[in-house]
């Protein structure tokens, strides 16, 4: 009886989710990545600094080829069940679009840099007075207002400047700010999902099932799949904010479903209630893997667009490592660079390098000035535009050592941040171009860092995909040792990432002995660091894998 009440609370919920699309599979062919034991001899015999096998380079379509292609794109009307945009939006809306003078681009840029000096309402009021300055791509001040605003009003920007009837608006900008208005839709949705009062009997769960969540379910589920679809329509800049919303969008749903609450019958029977989550978390399957999926396509775009800062992809990251603790999709996060100067600010040029968002650096700021050490070492506080990047590569041999050093470290941050392979080729290349007696400490411990990361997955994608599990020969960290065992001011931050990277490596079915070994390195980092911060999780983490050694060792555990 019990069983057939449960399947029929399911089945009401699985009624309402329906069609929604299916996981995808895991490819075959990943193991677990190697220990130093599965080191080939002939590689522990070489440099370990050296670059083995196929070095990957950016593809030259996507940095050197014709500009993207946008077709012509409108903004639709919002699907039902979108809420309208807040009021406080209005404060935004309402900034009246000036006629500022800026005649020529130096002119838009000195306004560009007065307005991003201020923050909030007052920024916003400056951008919107200088919308009609010449010089710049008609829209991309809208687009920036949109992007700098809350997300959850990027349609109320979006909607009277394109009842404006403007002139010709780039294609990438088009697609951009088209791509802004969805994404604030898709945030204002998943948002008041239908609640229920007590008892929580299970008539009452039922019927709440079967009648008001169902409903709700329908409209969101609808909604979403409407403007996801919009946003596939889109290229670029634009396709990835959309991308990424509709993926937190699926994601909330998810969330709001689990949350509904279980049956009284149920919670007072801990394997009734075990079987009922899980049962839920199966119907719920295809919805959270369509979340994923559209996170996924969105980190992709706004890994191609060079984006290492933002609170977009910081929040979709974070909310795939909650989804999918296993992926470990933000645990590079850790790993310690070289410290920084600040960003220069002596020029109009090295200001907005440093303030304005990747994708309109971009659009704003000459390519060809990346040979600059200031300029790449301003676009390092928010990212590393493509164009930047198409500059770089025709460059690179007449790069300046510092220019070198800091476009590699901008390529090592965009590894990270997207677990993109061939980043780290690309840093490991310009490290090694750098003659060795001109190299200075941090170009060794970043080549180093690139040489055990380059063998890991070539995306997120494929991270998310195998599981979590790094391809082999990912991790391989004597360059980092050697760094570490050296006499420099780095060997504590090497002797860190040595251990984060083994603690990451680790082998399916590791033994006990694998453990206590990056035990031993954390506890190496710990002694080497002066940090106190970087000291204290160290020696955390090596009490932790001193744990987990005991626990492999465990009667039962063989």
């Amino acid at each position: 009886m019990r069983t057939l009440l449960f399947a029929s609370v399911i089945v009401a919920f699985a009624s309402g989710c329906a069609g929604i699309g299916k996981p995808l599979s895991t490819p075959a062919g990943y193991k677990g990545p190697q220990g130093d034991d599965e080191i080939g001899e002939d590689e522990k015999t070489t440099d370990p600094f050296a670059i083995e096998g196929i070095v990957r380079q950016e593809p030259l379509p996507l940095l050197k080829g014709p500009p993207a292609a946008f077709a012509e794109v409108a903004l639709a009307d919002p699907p039902e069940g979108v809420p309208p945009a807040p009021a406080s939006c209005d404060d935004y809306v309402k900034n009246a679009v000036g006629k500022t003078v800026c005649a020529n681009l130096p002119g838009a840029k000195a306004k560009l840099d007065e307005a991003l000096a201020k923050d909030g309402v007052e920024r916003d009021r400056a951008l919107a007075a200088m919308e009609a300055c010449e010089g710049l791509p008609t829209g991309l001040v809208r687009s920036l207002r949109a992007e700098l605003a809350p997300v959850e009003c990027g349609d109320a920007l979006a909607r009277p400047f394109f009842a404006g009837k403007p002139k010709a608006v780039p294609g990438a900008v088009q697609h951009a700010l088209v791509g802004q208005a969805i994404a604030a839709r898709l945030r204002r949705s998943v948002a008041a999902p239908p609640k229920l009062d007590p008892p929580f009997t299970k008539d009452r769960v039922l019927a709440h099932h079967k009648g008001a969540l169902s409903d709700w379910l329908s409209v969101q589920a609808t909604g979403i799949q409407t403007l996801a679809a919009q946003g596939a329509a889109l290229g670029g800049f634009g396709k990835g904010v959309v991308a990424i919303e509709a993926g937190n969008a699926d994601l909330r749903l998810v969330e709001a479903v689990r949350g509904v609450p279980v049956p009284e019958e149920f919670s007072k029977d801990p394997e009734l209630e075990a079987a009922y989550y899980a049962s839920l978390d199966e119907s719920l399957e295809p919805r959270k893997t369509r979340g994923r999926d559209g996170e996924l396509v969105g980190l992709r775009e706004m890994a191609n667009a060079g984006v290492t800062r933002d609170t977009r992809t910081t929040e979709a990251r974070a909310l795939l490592s909650r989804m999918y603790g296993g992926r470990r999709v933000d645990a590079l996060d850790a790993l310690l660079l070289p410290p920084l100067g600040d960003a220069p600010k002596a020029t109009v040029d090295q200001r907005l390098a440093a303030k304005l968002p990747t994708f309109y650096s971009g659009l704003v700021l000459a390519p060809e000035t990346i040979a600059d050490p200031a300029i790449a070492r301003a676009l390092l506080e928010r990212g590393y535009p493509l164009h930047f990047r198409a500059a770089a590569r025709e460059k690179q041999k007449a790069l300046p050592r510092e220019t070198a050093t800091l476009l590699a470290r901008a390529r090592i941050e965009l590894g990270i941040r997207y677990w993109r392979a061939l980043d780290f080729d690309e840093a490991a290349t310009l490290l090694t171009a750098i003659p060795e007696a001109d190299r200075k400490p941090e170009d060794h411990i970043m080549l180093a860092l690139s040489v055990a990361l380059r063998r890991g997955p070539d995306d997120a994608v494929a991270l998310m995909k195998a599981g979590g599990t790094a391809p082999p020969k990912f991790g391989d960290v004597r360059a980092l040792e050697t760094v570490a065992n050296g006499s420099g001011s780095l060997a504590g931050l090497a002797a860190f990432d040595a251990a984060l990277l083994r603690e990451l490596a680790a082998p399916q079915g590791a033994p006990a002995a694998y453990f206590r070994d990056v035990a031993g390195k954390w506890r190496k980092a710990a002694r080497l660091l002066q940090d106190d911060k970087a000291k204290a999780v160290a020696n955390d983490r090596a009490d932790a894998l001193d744990q987990l050694a005991q626990n492999v060792n465990a009667p039962g555990n063989d």
